[in-house]
């Protein structure tokens, strides 16, 4: 870990802002308040240094990652630098783009050139990566400035954030439950104020549950919507990129849907579909509602939540339906979600250790539509039937949200939890059999977790996971607004419309 102990320049900073006393606590939280337009625009005045925003960000980091242990690298010694030299670049005119001189946080299963890429994984710990990500690339030449990389579990595998390599990260909320995984890391940088901006991936709700988890925005892009080439998470000798095809998107954290949408401009690529000529604003907004999935209970603190949400956005004037099974079937995409990710990434075990772990896990897995073939045999014509399947079942997906601007529906059954451990392990992957508890009842860790989030895996669509409240504990509940597969911008937009109708719930008092 690089971390230095840096002098924080305050003086700048308070003649932008003479009402704050001089107090790391007071000028990071204002920081992390302003939206990245407003700081590009504070930046290029010369009202704001680059330097000063990344000393901010790095005491800010130095207080706090000893509590959450959010970051496991911190890129102090080059995030001066770069700073020092963003600065140089504003006072000659020359702005790279509209991060330029701002610190951001990346997961530490994404390349960065010259620094170690683990996917916090034991074996990798001395992967020094040679080449960016595309992401990063893309980031840099905006003028984004790394401050540091984030923890997730070993190659990305758990609901929560921890790993023999690097330990656990706690959520801001409250350090003695989880900030969720495998974007743990991400999630608490961002609802800690350490950074603006976090970037990740998510292949089973590993953005949109942290996101929830920690009341931040967290986007997954439609598949292919953000480049995924730089991405490290296989079990090999060294570190190479994800085989994923299907299930993989990479995405963004952030305090605001604004800055995740200004964020998406910068990173998204050619798949995307330009932003609709007519907005959502021009014509009534027809939403689809889902509360509940049957045989899937949500914890009834989110119900409520979601119960006051409805009904602000009701008065409003927008339209809501309620989804009927017999619409689309949901648990048909558990189902292929555990089929697609075992034959796309079932080369990582060995053939013995997937016969040994299937015999150990069948009888433990067989009801857990998810997993019930995660371990079984691979071959080239099962995986060519799940995939026309897959088509299919996308197609169905896509004819349902022709009639709708978004559907709306839980992030997951819970709320964050007390930090559990794995009861037993299988190489780098945590086995759970304790449930958790939903209602006073007891359900199992991945489909209490995990089962509203993986469908839109399989669908391939963009959704954004939005903070609408705290319960009574003072725990974030999230929901997610899914939209039509490309059509991220126009659902960043109506998320924008929609975000103006909730209350903030605020930042933790860490």
């Amino acid at each position: 870990m690089i971390l230095t102990n840096n002098h924080l320049r305050i003086d700048r900073f308070l003649t932008f802002c003479p009402e704050l006393p001089s107090d790391i606590h007071c000028i990071m939280s204002n920081y992390c308040s302003y939206s990245l337009r407003e700081l590009h625009a504070l930046l290029t005045k010369g009202e704001l240094t680059s330097l000063e925003l990344v000393e901010a960000a790095l005491s800010r980091l130095e207080e706090l990652n000893p509590i959450l242990n959010a970051l496991v690298l911190v890129n102090t010694e080059n995030a001066l630098n770069a700073a020092k030299q963003a600065d140089s670049d504003i006072s000659k005119g020359k702005i790279r783009g509209l991060l330029h001189g701002i610190p951001v946080t990346i997961k530490d299963n994404i390349e960065v050139k010259g620094l170690p890429t683990t996917a916090g994984f034991q074996p990798f710990r001395n992967n020094i990566s040679e080449v960016d990500a595309e992401i990063v690339e893309q980031l840099k030449k905006a003028g984004a400035i790394i401050i540091g990389k984030t923890n997730l579990p070993a190659l990305t595998y758990d609901l929560q954030t921890n790993n023999k390599l690097f330990g656990r990260t706690n959520n801001p909320w409250n350090i003695d439950h989880t900030p969720g995984g495998s974007s743990g890391g991400c999630a608490a940088s961002v609802a800690a104020r350490i950074s603006i901006l976090s970037f990740g991936n998510d292949s089973g709700g590993s953005i949109r549950i942290p996101a929830h988890f920690c009341g931040v925005y967290g986007f997954k892009a439609s598949l292919d919507g953000i480049s995924t080439n730089g991405i490290v998470t296989q079990l090999q000798k060294k570190a190479h990129p994800l085989s994923m095809r299907t299930l993989l998107s990479a995405g963004i954290l952030g305090n605001s849907v604004e800055d995740v949408h200004a964020a998406l401009n910068i990173i998204g690529t050619k798949k995307l579909l330009p932003p609709s000529k007519s907005p959502p604003s021009s014509s009534p907004i027809k939403l689809l509602w889902i509360s509940e999935l049957k045989g899937l209970e949500v914890d009834r603190a989110i119900k409520t939540a979601m119960t006051q949400l409805r009904e602000k956005l009701a008065e409003s004037g927008i339209r809501i339906d309620d989804y009927s099974e017999e619409q689309f079937d949901f648990n048909e995409t558990l189902r292929l979600w555990g089929h697609l990710s075992n034959y796309e990434t079932g080369k990582e075990l060995p053939v013995i250790a997937r016969y040994a772990g299937n015999l150990i896990m069948k009888p433990k897995y067989a009801k857990i539509p998810m997993y019930t073939d995660l371990l079984k045999p691979i071959s080239r014509e099962k995986y060519r039937r799940v995939r026309h399947r897959h088509e299919e079942v996308k197609q169905q997906f896509e004819k349902l949200m022709n009639e709708y601007d978004a559907l709306i529906l839980p992030t997951s059954s819970v709320l964050a939890f007390p930090h559990q451990s794995p009861d037993r392990s299988l190489g780098h992957l945590g086995i759970y059999t304790t449930p958790l508890n939903v209602n006073e009842k007891e359900i199992h860790y991945a489909i209490a977790t995990q089962s509203y989030a993986l469908p839109f895996n399989v669908l391939e669509s963009p959704v954004l996971t939005l903070p609408i409240a705290l319960s009574k504990k003072q725990l974030p509940i999230g929901v997610q607004l899914v939209g039509k597969k490309h059509r991220d911008f126009d659902l960043l937009e109506l998320a924008s419309q929609l975000d103006k109708l909730i209350p903030s719930i605020g930042a933790p008092e860490i």
